[in-house]
């Protein structure tokens, strides 16, 4: 018992001249200790006390860099080392360190700069030669960093670090074998500091070899488990490789581990974004923001990519630019305002942005694609597939690329050499959209017994899609399997009847395959679901004219009016509804409600000036209106048949002819338009020319009231062989008179500007 007492206080002893002791340390000493033993907050606070009391102390200015920099503040390490290197000019120390950080943020042009005014001191340290090395290797200049660690490794004595950067430099060079040597030596035979266990990790990443990349950051980490370098980069792991469930729980751990750390909760904001889960992102930057915190880059940042993909570009825009304005060198900044600006149609600024990533990292793939994405998209092929050759096979199983390189040529008609790119795509994955366009690519060459088999696979594959589905039945009906069709079509009713959005998609086939009667069934059911978009409407206002229903047709259009009054489609259909039923008050209603929410649709306008001249209740309303249609779509043939019917029926035949003739060259099949020129002719005394426009009119498409009117004339003509017909030139009639002159006096003055 006494033993046990006698040690309990010989504890008690140590316990306390250890608390005497370090009691005894000055703030430096205990700032030291707190280093040493990880916890480097404490070390800040510690070595920022000293510094108060010892403002001449200004190598504690570097130690709180160097703890700052084991926290993961690089922006508050660059800050320290900066005031460091201001008071002690001479210390290469600081100065490798800051050449460091400028590295890691991209700017290697005050890396190099630093660097050259050194250069004459430390060319026989190997770090001289890490740090060109490293510059070389950020800027894919992956031969010279070769040569710059080659140098490092004789310096060094062939040190762990000089090893493994050779062997990352190699790899990129595509020396593998090499690079394998290296780094199967360095497992073997070193020690490997945790550092270095990082840089094993991030060989490990570039070679694809996921599992042992993620071992070694949780190696290093159990190592040093206060680092939160390494904690960044463990969740930034599992960002990059998409493993945003870890990402999210490691993440959330960290948080209340570190509530104050600012950069956790973004990172966190980030994968929940990725994860589509909105509010808790919104609530995080939320509380970002409050915190007083929210001028950051990086919040600015992950509050630009929230906006992108809730699709508010232009929010998106000023928060990617401000993040860009703060850290220019940013390439992932850059790339995101770029498709910003691409998501906006912005293409010249998108180009632009994409243009500045690129320059930073020549070898970016997501700024590559989206370069070539643009390019396609301004059918500039040759560029668009220069871009994509510079990515050649740095991420050969992602097959988006091989399917953009499939449309620029499926675009410029050459199918055959499209199908091999959208084949080889399908055949490393075999995913939904090479699918879709290796059909559409067999379509296109006629194979549709390729494309068929191609079309179910994709959908025996991944289930339901609307546009293979829909593309899958209509290439079946095309091939005389229109049996075929209906029981694949009759088989997804059964198994989706409960989804609207479908039941829309297979109203619309059932229409394709003629099957009026299941149609309008599927429509109704999507309409009774609460489906009732403006395409659901029209499509069943269609199917009650097809089969005779026109009161039902009526009350779709006027339903579909009073939900959705600016749906421009249903509001002409409305009105031609009403006039083809000779109803021109309602027409001319339907009409003016339209123009209320489409002031600036040409055929709205033109419709109404039309209405309003047949029933002749206001032509001056109607010529403003056909006016007005006309300078904005000059080259309608019906527009210009529009405005010159008024001008016919004002009196004002010249302009009439005007109108008519223009009309007349933009369609010449437009036989409407000749039974009006037969009626300007026949008015005008013009008789040769009104019997020929009226015989073409009578011969073709137009309504059965017009075909009465101009047979009623046609019959009328006189047949008298000594008819007096007037010409055109003034000499040839100057002797001649009609029994009745004709008045062609123009009763208005054209205004067109």
């Amino acid at each position: 018992m006494k033993k046990r007492l006698s040690i309990l206080f010989f504890i008690f002893i140590l316990f306390c001249f250890g608390c005497k002791k370090t009691e005894n340390l000055s703030f430096e000493q205990r700032g030291d200790k707190s280093f040493e033993n990880h916890l480097y907050q404490n070390a800040v606070h510690y070595w920022n006390r000293s510094y108060q009391d010892n403002p001449k102390n200004y190598f504690l200015l570097y130690k709180t860099g160097k703890a700052f920099l084991k926290l993961g503040n690089i922006d508050k390490a660059l800050e320290y080392f900066l005031k460091a290197d201001k008071k002690i000019s001479d210390n290469y120390e600081i100065k490798k360190d800051l050449i460091r950080l400028y590295i890691i943020k991209g700017n290697n042009i005050k890396a190099e700069k630093i660097l050259e005014e050194i250069s004459p001191f430390i060319k026989s340290d190997p770090e001289y030669f890490f740090l060109y090395g490293d510059m070389h290797l950020v800027s894919e200049n992956s031969e010279k960093a070769c040569q710059m660690y080659k140098q490092a490794v004789l310096l060094s004595k062939g040190s762990a670090r000089s090893f493994i950067k050779l062997a990352i430099a190699l790899y990129e060079t595509q020396n593998y074998d090499d690079a394998d040597k290296y780094i199967l030596n360095i497992i073997k035979n070193y020690i490997i500091s945790p550092e270095d266990k990082i840089l094993l990790s991030d060989y490990f990443f570039i070679t694809g070899d996921l599992n042992s990349s993620e071992n070694y950051i949780l190696e290093a980490l159990s190592s040093d488990n206060a680092n939160l370098q390494f904690k960044n980069h463990l969740c930034s792991f599992y960002l990059k490789t998409q493993q945003i469930a870890k990402a999210c729980k490691v993440l959330e751990n960290y948080i209340k581990e570190y509530p104050s750390n600012v950069r956790f909760k973004l990172l966190l904001a980030d994968a929940l974004i990725f994860e589509k889960d909105i509010k808790r992102a919104e609530a995080l930057l939320e509380e970002i923001k409050n915190s007083g915190t929210k001028d950051l880059f990086e919040y600015n940042l992950i509050m630009g990519k929230l906006w992108l993909f809730k699709g508010k570009n232009s929010y998106a825009v000023s928060y990617l630019k401000e993040a860009c304005e703060k850290k220019p060198y940013l390439v992932n900044g850059n790339f995101l305002l770029g498709c910003a600006y691409f998501a906006g149609g912005q293409l010249k600024l998108a180009e632009k942005s994409f243009t500045k990533a690129l320059v930073l990292a020549p070898r970016h793939l997501e700024s590559l694609y989206s370069m070539s994405l643009l390019h396609y998209k301004q059918k500039e092929y040759k560029l668009s597939l220069q871009y994509l050759d510079k990515i050649k096979d740095s991420d050969f199983f992602n097959p988006k690329y091989n399917i953009l390189r499939g449309l620029c040529f499926f675009d410029q008609g050459d199918y055959k050499k499209a199908a091999e790119f959208f084949l080889e795509a399908f055949e490393v994955q075999g995913d939904l959209s090479s699918g879709f366009y290796l059909g559409k690519a067999e379509e296109a060459l006629e194979d549709y017994d390729s494309a068929i088999k191609i079309y179910k696979k994709v959908l025996d594959n991944y289930g339901f899609n609307e546009e293979v589905f829909y593309r899958y039945i209509l290439l079946l009906q095309k091939t005389n399997n229109k049996k075929a069709a209906l029981i694949e079509l009759d088989k997804h009713i059964s198994l989706n009847s409960e989804n609207p959005e479908k039941i829309y998609v297979f109203a619309c086939l059932a229409i394709k395959l003629n099957q009026t009667d299941k149609a309008e069934k599927l429509l109704e059911n999507a309409l009774n679901k609460d489906f009732a978009f403006e395409g659901t409407y029209l499509k069943l206002a269609s199917v009650y004219k097809n089969s005779g229903k026109y009161n039902d047709k009526e009350k779709i259009l006027t339903k579909c009016t009073e939900k959705y009054p600016s749906c421009l489609e249903c509001v002409l259909e409305l009105g031609d509804y009403y006039y083809k039923r000779n109803n021109f008050e309602k027409a001319v209603l339907v009409y003016e409600k339209g123009l209320k929410f489409s002031s600036n649709s040409a055929i709205l306008m033109s419709n109404y000036a039309w209405v309003l001249s047949v029933t002749g209740k206001d032509l001056e309303l109607a010529l403003d209106y056909g006016r007005k249609a006309y300078e904005l779509e000059p080259d309608k043939d019906f527009i210009c048949d529009t405005l010159g019917y008024i001008y016919y029926l004002k009196k004002a035949y010249s302009q009439s002819l005007w109108m008519f003739e223009k009309a007349e060259k933009i369609n010449p099949e437009n036989w409407v338009l000749k039974y009006h020129l037969g009626l300007l002719y026949l008015e005008t005394g013009k008789l040769s020319k009104a019997k020929k426009s009226f015989e073409l009119a009578l011969a073709n498409n137009i309504s059965v009231e017009a075909k009465k009117e101009i047979q009623n004339i046609l019959n009328n003509f006189e047949k008298d062989p000594e008819e007096i017909e007037f010409s055109d030139n003034f000499e040839d009639n100057v002797l001649v008179f009609p029994e009745k002159p004709v008045d062609v006096t123009d009763l208005l003055t054209p205004d067109w500007d």
